[in-house]
């Protein structure tokens, strides 16, 4: 549980306690107000319990949290591709039916706010559960809602593990490639940064468990040179073929 930087009132001797499911964790807070506790794993649960938040003579409740799988979707316009929004040409086929008929309540998606960083940062979300009212594009100010690979993958997983399900939506169409490729993959490459088609791929990211900065370098390095020819043969090829 990482909350948002506190307040002008801390100071390096606060101290913020949080309390959920029988796990009770205390944390000092820094001199600019942010601070941070782990809980310990958890058994994915739909029991809709409460998180409470203690620092000093202040209290706060975050109701209705469950324990379950959380996945971030990430990408530019082919993954920002709505469920369901204004535009007929950017947004799925069915998605008006499939949010008419979708009621889950122990699936649920946060958008991200387009700010771009360096380095990660605390951002504001709200969590939506999967009924039909959280997809009225109408509600959605400045963003689509929920992308519809992000959509469909948070249903199918829901429906294969029976645990809850939430899907960080951080897509951002029109951005360039460099900002999805990890630093060991920037670092793997001679182009400069901001150069197109640099080849390296994004899925060089990996889960901390099997993460290993010299595979990912090395992978990249590899792919990089393989893509760039096979591109050029491919498209040669098919040019030569309608062109007869």
């Amino acid at each position: 549980v990482t909350p948002s930087a506190g307040g002008s009132r801390s100071s390096a001797t606060a101290k913020v306690t949080v309390e959920f499911a029988g796990q009770k964790k205390v944390a000092d807070v820094g001199a600019d107000g942010a601070w941070k506790v782990e809980l310990a794993p958890m058994e994915a649960s739909k029991e809709s319990r409460v998180l409470t938040v203690i620092s000093d003579d202040d209290r706060v409740e975050v109701k209705d949290v469950l324990v379950g799988e959380v996945w971030f979707a990430s990408g530019q316009s082919n993954m920002e591709c709505p469920i369901w929004g204004e535009n007929p040409r950017f947004r799925d086929g069915k998605g008006a039916m499939m949010v008419a008929m979708t009621h889950l309540p122990d699936v649920r998606f946060a958008k991200n706010e387009r700010d771009a960083s360096a380095e990660p940062k605390a951002v504001k979300a709200k969590w939506l559960k999967f009924e039909p009212e959280s997809f009225d594009y109408t509600k959605f100010e400045h963003r689509m809602p929920l992308s519809a690979i992000a959509f469909y993958f948070a249903r199918e997983l829901h429906a294969s593990l029976g645990v809850p399900v939430g899907i960080v939506d951080s897509t951002w169409g029109g951005t360039g490639i460099d900002g999805w490729i990890p630093e060991c993959g920037l670092a793997a490459s001679d182009e400069p940064r901001g150069a197109r088609g640099s080849g390296l791929r994004a899925s060089c990211t990996t889960t901390s468990s099997s993460f290993s900065p010299d595979a990912c370098s090395a992978s990249s390095r590899r792919y990089g040179s393989r893509q760039r020819t096979g591109t050029s043969s491919r498209t040669t090829s098919t040019n030569r073929k309608w062109g007869r």
